[in-house]
């Protein structure tokens, strides 16, 4: 139960993350009422947690379909082309990519010996999660 919830949290984190980073780029559709912009964002989150939960086995197809979600739910947030929105969604997720590796490959040289994340140093492994978000959060900010 721990680890759906832990998930849920860092995806509500890595989906602010996206919608921060689009707004370094794109100015904010005002045509949006506030719960419409909430209704987005809450199907983004479903989207990349559904697709965390079923396809965690499937790497490039839960990237193409986390990169689709995004594209499409931020063209429409901030009424931008569907083109800036691939190029938004593809440099977002690169950067998300390269700081969980980062975090990975530096957990597995200091913390554990196996490179088990999650299996048999819990605490440790979701610290490494929380250290790689709050990268790619100030990343988008510096």
């Amino acid at each position: 139960m721990f680890t759906y919830f832990f998930s849920l949290v860092i995806i509500i984190f890595e989906a602010i993350c996206c919608n921060l980073f689009y707004h370094v780029f794109c100015k904010e559709n005002s045509r949006l009422r506030k719960s419409q912009k909430v209704l987005l964002m809450l199907s983004l989150i479903c989207c990349y947690y559904l697709c965390g939960l079923f396809l965690s086995d499937m790497l490039i197809l839960k990237m193409t379909l986390v990169v689709l979600a995004a594209v499409i739910i931020m063209s429409f947030y901030f009424e931008i082309s569907i083109k800036k929105s691939v190029i938004f969604a593809l440099l977002y997720q690169g950067l998300s990519i390269i700081v969980d590796y980062i975090a990975y490959i530096s957990n597995n040289t200091i913390i554990s010996k196996a490179g088990e994340v999650q299996k048999g140093y819990a605490l440790e492994g979701s610290l490494v999660v929380i250290f790689s978000k709050i990268t790619v959060f100030l990343c988008i900010f510096f």
